[in-house]
């Protein structure tokens, strides 16, 4: 993932320093992108057709992983949910 999906809270150069520092857990970051975008859609689309443009966007997820990962309990670390 080459984009910065923290640009809430972090600037790119801070979100791409900290990825390269092993300070970011790559896969948590990319779990929290799904679950927002996910959010983000709900009111326009269905779930199932979310669920399929998620896995398009990562195509290396299997369709259950993308459900189970927007569908997962967050834990909340600081202001972050993670």
């Amino acid at each position: 993932m080459r984009m910065n999906p923290l640009n809430q809270y972090l600037t790119d150069d801070q979100y791409h320093t900290l990825l390269k520092k092993g300070f970011l857990n790559e896969r948590a970051v990319r779990d929290l992108y799904i679950r927002q975008k996910f959010c983000d859609m709900k009111d326009d689309h269905k779930p199932k057709k979310i669920i399929g443009m998620l896995q398009e966007e990562f195509p290396y997820l299997s369709t259950e992983t993308v459900r189970k990962i927007v569908y997962s309990r967050d834990e909340v670390v600081g202001n972050l949910a993670l």
